[in-house]
């Protein structure tokens, strides 16, 4: 998730640097970037969608779902309005609908990802827990087997104890 997060900032930085070019080339190599980090961001989020299995977690990814649609399709009127050459425009249409689509869009992935985050130290706290279990257990059956061992040794040091003490007295 945080690679959405970082990806989704960088996507509004390049629009924005979008606004500022006056060469239609450089807004069309903006748009291309746009659309290679958009295509890194669906990528991350379709994996991530396939890891889904918490009711919770599939309504937070369905709102940031709907929040970076939004986002998208205010973003590509802004870039369609400064390839038609209407700046003033593009300008209006970044400040009233891409910048707070984009704002509700963060918000979305922000609280995603402290979920996640948080998710993890749940998971990490049973995981010790579990881990701990595990060696406790795993150290009375060492006990457990240590001691049938060390007393079939003793069984066979006593079997064996005279014919020994006879080789160790010779020697």
């Amino acid at each position: 998730m945080s690679a959405v997060n970082h990806g989704t900032a960088e996507a509004h930085i390049a629009l924005v640097r979008a606004m500022t070019e006056t060469e239609p080339q450089e807004i069309l190599k903006a748009k291309n970037d746009l659309e290679k980090i958009k295509g890194t961001i669906s990528k991350s989020l379709k994996e991530y969608e396939a890891t889904i299995y918490v009711e919770e977690d599939k309504a937070m990814f369905k709102e940031l779902s709907t929040a970076r649609q939004n986002y998208i399709t205010a973003r590509d009127k802004v870039l369609n309005a400064l390839e038609s050459g209407q700046k003033e425009a593009a300008l209006n249409i970044l400040n009233k609908e891409a910048s707070p689509a984009f704002d509700a869009y963060m918000e979305n992935t922000d609280k995603m990802l402290s979920w996640n985050l948080e998710k993890r130290e749940e998971f990490r706290g049973k995981i010790g827990w579990a881990n701990k279990t595990w060696k406790s257990f795993n150290y009375h059956c060492f006990d457990i087997g240590n001691y049938f061992w060390t007393y079939s040794f003793d069984i066979d040091w006593r079997k064996y104890q005279s014919g020994i003490e006879k080789i160790y007295r010779i020697s």
